[in-house]
């Protein structure tokens, strides 16, 4: 029995389930509507990018019910709704109990997430975890070389699909409150993921995966809770179990890189490829968290809260071996058996709230937030993408022998407000920010920043309204930025000694500085006003513009800039009719500084400027729309009509140094254009009729997707899974019948 036969009995199960009892008491407590109906839909081209999150990519038709019903009688109530009952997106929530006595609630809900359509692969196994050759497979050093790759594509469905089941409890007594609910998450289905061998620029081949997806999360979330008039408090407990039923993911390997040679996996350098690779996923975790929370009102309007967190993050997965090639030499084991990793976090929160004078109000904020990572540090002698070999393993003096670091960070952060009322509807807000972070294992151990805002608002007539707002931050680092620290903490000092001259002992220039921790400064300001210069018609203008400058970042992240700008308009001359209109346009733009530097020639190219390279990034979004509802013969006829078009264009720009030379990146744009028309018909006060039509339309230009097809000798070096995003134009039509009551 297919999905959608199966969709038509589970709600005409539910409708005889809750609807037909009541229908005897229909005017005594039950409330709501029961749609159902169903949809028709072309598409001149398959496409997964038009049903990404509702699973409808191909023609079809599927069924369309949707139930929202509410039945009150004394103080017993049950509610039921129900979304999308026909498509990969539906949801069910049903919730009972009595009114000041307790709650019971079940819900369910699905959502796909369509990642492609027009993949290929030539691997058995998509889906499971061993991914193997086609029989009689021929390898090669390229993809140009691999005579039947053609003959062995098999096309395969990239997506996933999530379920959610919960249930929870909760009741009432005296002061005191009691609640717990469960939530079951599972996600399965394929996804892509990158695979590669060798060990070097010249010897690297890579083959897009098919990743079997087979999550569970389990959540368990428990919280006891008094309220009083004056004092009020809650104990809550939160559970997040993570499985992952792949541990790793193994596929053999296509290529041959020594043509031949007299083994198929020997390379000329004395190391050789795995016949079978092997790649870890995400292992199983768990999070566990308690917290005490609670408030207090006082005199003079003035009202005090706190919450205070204790977090506890743990996974110990056993560790993958250092290579799956029998081949490879392993002269020193793992460190440990399993990562024994954990992290423990700490949070509290104070804030205080007053209104000492009736136009004045008081704000304080103290937030601190601690991770304390115990995973333990350990020297890992790494084997490069399963290489085997007597030199394969990295030996104690190698770049490739490295330290873990178990990252910690504190932040203590402190927010005052203040809001005094003017005149006349005017408001004037003032704001300080003051916001200490320290790191562990980073190249600043402290930034501070201190962040200044003021916003204006005011009701400046019966027909105009107004506000502008402010903000100005300052982050600063505590000390200098220290590359070398970093480079010494996950290096060995066996190999940090062989590096020479001292002044190249880094991975990333000196110069460079990463834009969480660089010196930033932030503008950020807006303006709105809206007229009202007729009851019936309301039109708003919109302002705002965010400014990152990294003015000391050499290299790195120079700037960051965003402008939005809206106009609507809304008109309404009568109550059976209404329109709108709007425009928005965005505007966001980045420059990437770098300087381009071999290992080879690291000494005298790190410090040669005519090597510096800048990257000019430019995203602009333009959305238009328009609609009108109109309602006849006293409004039992309804009609809408809706109309939006959207375009992004985003280009990379490059400027270069003498020594170098770049090129500019193709523009990349999208479009999408939609309508929506739909009415709807009263019979009479029980039933009405419903009639929609729908139309997109998307087109996309990606320079990045566009030439390259699955499973194809487009890259020399890299077997694709994946193609382009298509382009397609769809219609959809849907005839629905409501029962109301």
């Amino acid at each position: 029995m297919d999905r959608n036969k199966i969709t038509v009995l589970f709600i005409l199960g539910l409708f005889a389930l809750f609807a037909f009892p009541l229908l005897s008491e229909a005017e005594d407590g039950l409330e709501g509507s029961i749609e159902v109906g169903g949809a028709l839909t072309d598409l001149d081209s398959k496409s997964f990018k038009y049903g990404e999150y509702t699973g409808v990519n191909d023609d079809s038709i599927y069924f369309a019910g949707n139930v929202d019903l509410s039945y009150n009688r004394n103080a017993f109530f049950l509610d039921l709704r129900t979304d999308n009952i026909g498509l990969d997106n539906r949801s069910l929530y049903l919730e009972t109990g009595r009114y000041g006595r307790y709650k019971l609630f079940l819900e369910y809900d699905e959502l796909p997430k369509l990642i492609s359509n027009n993949s290929q692969t030539i691997l058995n196994g998509a889906g499971t975890n061993s991914l193997t050759l086609p029989s009689g497979w021929v390898r090669g050093n390229q993809t140009t070389n691999l005579t039947n790759l053609t003959s062995s594509k098999k096309d395969i469905e990239l997506r996933t699909d999530r379920k959610a089941y919960g249930a929870g409890f909760s009741s009432s007594f005296s002061d005191f409150d009691f609640k717990i609910s469960f939530k079951k998450e599972e996600k399965e289905g394929t996804k892509s993921i990158g695979g590669t061998i060798g060990n070097s620029g010249g010897t690297t081949r890579s083959v897009v995966l098919p990743e079997p997806v087979d999550y569970t999360t389990d959540e368990l979330k428990a919280a006891l809770a008094y309220s009083g008039e004056i004092f009020q408090l809650e104990l809550g407990y939160y559970l997040s179990q993570f499985t992952n039923g792949n541990k790793s993911l193994t596929w053999e390997n296509p290529y041959n890189m020594c043509p031949g040679c007299t083994s198929s996996f020997t390379v000329l350098s004395g190391l050789d490829d795995p016949q079978y690779a092997l790649i870890s996923l995400p292992p199983d975790n768990q999070h566990q968290r308690f917290s005490l929370s609670g408030g207090i009102n006082l005199p003079f309007a003035t009202r005090i809260s706190a919450i205070a967190e204790y977090g506890i993050m743990e996974q110990n997965d056993t560790f993958l071996p250092y290579s799956n090639n029998p081949n490879s030499t392993i002269t020193t084991p793992l460190p440990r058996g399993a990562a024994d990793a954990e992290i423990d976090t700490a949070h509290f929160e104070l804030n205080i709230s007053s209104r000492p004078l009736s136009r004045l109000g008081l704000t304080a904020k103290y937030r601190y937030y601690e991770t304390d990572n115990k995973t333990p540090q350990d020297l890992f002698l790494y084997v490069n993408n399963d290489t085997g070999g007597a030199a394969a393993q990295s030996a104690a003096n190698s770049s490739e022998a490295l330290y873990n670091l178990p990252y910690d960070s504190t932040q203590n952060l402190l927010k005052l407000d203040a809001s005094y009322y003017l005149f006349n509807g005017t408001t004037l807000k003032l704001g300080y920010d003051y916001d200490i972070v320290e790191r562990d294992y980073r190249e600043v151990n402290r930034t501070i920043e201190n962040t200044y805002r003021a916003r204006l608002n005011s009701n400046l007539s019966s027909f105009a309204s107004a506000g502008i707002n402010l903000a100005y931050g300052e982050r600063r680092i505590f000390g200098q930025y220290d590359e070398a620290a970093l480079y010494d903490a996950y290096h060995t000092e066996a190999y940090i000694n062989t590096v020479t001259p001292t002044n190249i002992r880094f991975d990333t220039h000196p110069d460079s500085r990463k834009f969480d921790i660089a010196n930033r400064d932030r503008t950020r300001y807006g303006a709105n006003i809206t007229f009202f210069p007729h009851y019936t018609t309301t039109t708003g203008l919109y302002y705002s513009a965010t400014k990152d400058d990294y003015e000391g970042s050499l290299i790195g992240l120079k700037y960051s800039k965003n402008n939005a700008y809206t106009v609507d308009v809304t008109y309404t001359p009568m109550d059976i009719v209404s329109t709108y209109a709007y425009y928005t346009r965005e505007e966001i733009d980045s420059q990437q500084a770098s300087r381009y530097f071999t290992s080879a020639a690291k000494a005298t190219q790190f410090t040669d400027t005519s090597r510096d390279w800048w990257a000019d990034h430019s995203d602009n979004v333009d959305t238009v729309g328009v609609g009108t509802s109109i309602g006849f013969m006293e409004n039992r006829l309804t009609v809408n009509a809706d109309y939006s078009f959207s375009e992004s264009t985003s280009n990379i720009n490059f400027k270069t140094g003498t020594s170098l030379t770049a090129q500019d990146m193709l523009e990349l744009e999208t479009k999408i254009q939609s309508v929506a028309l739909s009415g709807k018909y009263k019979l009479n006060k029980h039933l009405t009729v419903g009639v929609g039509y729908q139309y997109e339309n998307y087109k996309s230009d990606d320079w990045a997707t566009d030439s390259v097809d699955p499973a194809s000798t487009i890259l020399a070096n890299v077997l694709t899974l994946s193609g382009s995003v298509p382009d397609y134009e769809a219609h959809q039509a849907m005839l629905t019948v409501a029962y109301n009551w």
